[in-house]
């Protein structure tokens, strides 16, 4: 480790996020100093430690080598312990190609789940960010299998997600209310199928009038996806509330009754365990990572990704049975207390930060 009185650690990686945002602030709580590098205008809270990856000129052939060089610059300054890269595809190559010794990769989800399969050259960036990687984590054993699959050797590497703060996140009693809430909370892209959401909606709400739809988040598609819900003939009982701030989460949670995430791919969604912990009952896309949080009839149900008819069943099987909804509400409330402590895992990436930086890795 440097001589530094706190590790340095330099990211790269989704300025926008609030999965990074978070991450800045609990390795900022245990005494590193973060400086973050990112092409995205980033997210006011960490907007005094971000710098840009832009330099020179805006030509396509020409952007990719200056970045490069505008880490190099970075690293140079900053003198930084280790160098994270945060998602395999784009960040995590950027952060390896810049030469530093010490490089962290974490794959999210889409970045080898998806990426490397749009295109060869995709899956070329890819693998060279991973075995470039001195260690590589992924937010659940799929993803790191999958990880290992695209750089084709095993990587030195180990599961670590975000976790869910449980004391912040907790379940309420959810008397009878007027109306009865589902949450959606994904991001407005094709992958998290919020379309689909709102047609199963519509015919749930068809039949159940009472039931209203939240949608959180936002996108390039919020304006096509209200459109659908106007002509779906849903849109007084569909509310979109866009971006929703870190400290109006719980209380969010809390006003729901039925949690929906049904994505063609995923990693380990930081809003299934937060609905979770909240009491939530969940029902998400039948995934090999989401099967190692939910399990069906125990703290959730699972539904084939892009099923309507198999979303419209689940959800009215949840709205027509408050004990159901109880019941997997209280399971899932009881895994994210048993493995699903933010505080573990933040832990654990602290100790990997210096681990790192003085070559004492697993």
């Amino acid at each position: 480790m440097s001589s530094h009185d706190a590790s340095r650690i330099l990211i790269i990686g989704p300025a926008q996020s609030l999965a990074l945002e978070q991450w800045v602030r609990e390795m900022k709580s245990r005494g590193h100093e973060i400086r973050v590098m990112s092409p995205e205008r980033p997210r006011e809270a960490i907007a005094h430690l971000r710098s840009s990856t832009e330099s020179g000129p805006r030509v396509p052939g020409l952007r990719f080598v200056s970045r490069i060089r505008a880490i190099k610059r970075a690293i140079r300054a900053f003198e930084p312990d280790v160098v994270h890269g945060h998602s395999a595809f784009n960040y995590g190559l950027w952060a390896t190609l810049a030469g530093f010794p010490r490089t962290l990769v974490t794959c999210w989800g889409s970045d080898v789940l998806i990426a490397p399969s749009l295109s060869a050259t995709n899956r070329r960036k890819v693998r060279q960010a991973l075995r470039r990687a001195s260690y590589v984590t992924a937010t659940s054993r799929t993803l790191l299998a999958a990880a290992e699959s695209v750089a084709g050797r095993p990587l030195r590497g180990e599961v670590l997600h975000w976790g869910v703060d449980t004391d912040v996140f907790t379940p309420v009693s959810r008397e009878p209310r007027e109306h009865l809430t589902l949450l959606s909370l994904r991001a407005h892209k094709p992958l998290y199928n919020i379309d689909v959401i709102l047609r199963a909606f519509a015919r749930v709400h068809s039949d159940h009038g009472h039931v209203r739809l939240v949608v959180g988040h936002q996108g390039d598609e919020t304006a096509r996806l209200e459109q659908l819900a106007s002509d779906l003939g849903v849109a007084d009982a569909v509310n979109f509330i866009g971006w929703v701030a870190e400290a109006d989460l719980p209380g969010l949670y809390r006003s729901a009754d039925v949690y929906i995430s049904v994505p063609d791919s995923d990693g380990s969604a930081v809003s299934n365990l937060e609905a979770m912990a909240s009491g939530l009952a969940v029902v998400a896309s039948d995934l090999p990572s989401t099967r190692e949080w939910v399990e069906p009839g125990v703290s959730g149900v699972l539904v084939p990704a892009r099923d309507e008819s198999a979303l419209v069943s689940a959800l009215t099987d949840l709205v027509t049975d408050a004990p159901l909804r109880a019941r997997l509400g209280a399971g899932a409330r009881q895994v994210a207390e048993s493995r699903g402590s933010r505080r573990e895992q933040m832990d654990r990436a602290s100790r990997l930060y210096d681990e790192l930086a003085e070559g004492a890795l697993p």
